[in-house]
């Protein structure tokens, strides 16, 4: 016999087949219970609710929302904490970080290395790293006062690349990320008498900017992997899951152990998707608001920001020549939970998906003015030269500007 709540008080006992019979036909109810979630209902629940975009009330919530995010570190001060957190400012992240009330991980090397800002408790939800090399954890154990000379910048890369020593600020990344730019020559000045100064020390050697120090974090949580998919997404589905270690089928037998527990179900939730979804059963009262138009003005998203649904959970819109990806640098407008436009890496070229041209460019130019994005032209629009775009008249009336090479969107 099996023990189990079958009433509203006390503990049943129970055949172990029976149970097995009652379970099933009590799932296979709820599933025929189920109302889909419209997938435009579902984007904006995405948005709104799990991601709070445009409406984060502190840099900390922000944070939490995007607990266990891995993104290019550009992205993290140009979409990922300015799209939440209106007026987002550098120094309330850097506060954040010298209270300790976050943590930086660097889950890679390169110009633009991924990364992950997170509170220290949400440090189980990382995904697990490879065993580092000797050099590795060499570096980290002779890291000393934190500072690290210009001449072993290499191997602090490679030892932050994997997992034993971590900046204590964000300041390395930034550096790293200034454009190199070519000086030019001081312009000459007439010669003045000057007064003798007192000799000054020498200078000791080039150091990387800010502090560093050696790390030993948590085993990753083992359910926490399905812990950050229902955080960010709201659900687990088959697209969610590629790239897993064992492939689907070993997530769904993980998800069928869960969902026998009683923590999740399974059914069809969002409308258009393959049968396969598993959701926490709060799931549809939590989203039903948001089948309902939810009027506001456009948001910019970076393709790879967790809150953009499109391309993992939802299928890109079908477009005549683009083939939108998530693919660093990337950017998409959303309306409403609508994917508007796909701007590709650098802004050359932008795919419409409607014809509101008008909310494109409000988005595009506000982004603009705020810092998140540079001047940038767009050459191409749908294929074609932008001037001669259809659209090309509205976006020019929302603010962008002709250039005989394109659009050009700048504050």
């Amino acid at each position: 016999l099996v023990t189990a709540h079958l009433r509203p008080h006390g503990i049943d006992y129970c055949d172990p087949d029976v149970f097995d019979r009652l379970t099933r036909a009590c799932q296979a109810k709820a599933r025929s219970a189920i109302t889909p979630l419209p997938q435009r209902a579902y984007a904006r629940y995405v948005i709104s609710e799990l991601h709070r975009v445009g409406s984060c009330d502190s840099l900390q919530e922000a944070l939490l929302r995007l607990a266990g995010t891995i993104a290019p570190a550009s992205l993290w001060e140009t979409h990922l904490l300015p799209a939440r957190c209106s007026g987002y400012r550098p120094v309330d992240l850097d506060l954040l970080l010298a209270q300790g009330g976050a943590v930086i991980r660097i889950f890679g090397d390169g110009d633009d290395p991924p990364i992950a800002i997170l509170d220290p408790e949400d440090l189980d939800l990382l995904p697990p790293r490879p065993e580092p090399d000797d050099a590795a954890v060499e570096f980290a154990t002779r890291l000393g006062d934190g500072t690290i000379c210009a001449s072993e910048a290499e191997a602090a890369w490679h030892a932050a690349a994997a997992g034993t020593i971590a900046p204590a600020s964000l300041e390395p990344l930034r550096r790293r990320l200034a454009p190199h730019r070519v000086k030019g020559p001081p312009p000459r000045r007439p010669a003045r008498l000057r007064l003798a100064r007192p000799s000054r020390p020498l200078r000791g050697p080039e150091t990387l900017p800010g502090r560093w120090y050696a790390v030993a974090d948590p085993q990753p949580d083992a359910g926490g992997q399905l812990t950050v998919w229902l955080a960010h997404h709201g659900l687990v589905t088959k697209q969610i899951a590629d790239g897993i270690p064992g492939g689907w089928s070993a997530v769904y037998r993980d998800l069928r152990q869960v969902e026998a527990q009683g923590f999740l179900d399974r059914g069809v939730f969002v409308d258009g998707l393959p049968p396969a979804q598993f959701a926490p059963p709060d799931f549809l009262s939590r989203s039903a608001p948001y089948r309902e138009a939810c009027p506001g003005s456009a948001q910019l998203l970076a393709a790879l920001d967790p809150a953009n649904p499109y391309g993992t959970v939802l299928p890109w819109p079908d477009h005549p020549s683009a083939r939108p990806t998530r693919a660093p640098g990337a950017l998409v407008v959303v309306l409403d939970g609508r994917c508007l436009a796909y701007l590709g890496r650098g802004g050359r070229s932008l795919a419409l998906f409607s014809d509101e041209a008008a909310a494109v460019a409000d988005a595009l130019l506000r982004a603009v003015a705020a810092g998140r994005l540079g001047r940038f032209r767009i050459a191409e629009i749908d294929g074609e030269r932008a001037t001669a775009h259809p659209s090309a008249s509205r976006l020019l009336a929302a603010g962008a500007r002709i250039h005989p090479q394109g659009l050009v969107f700048e504050t």
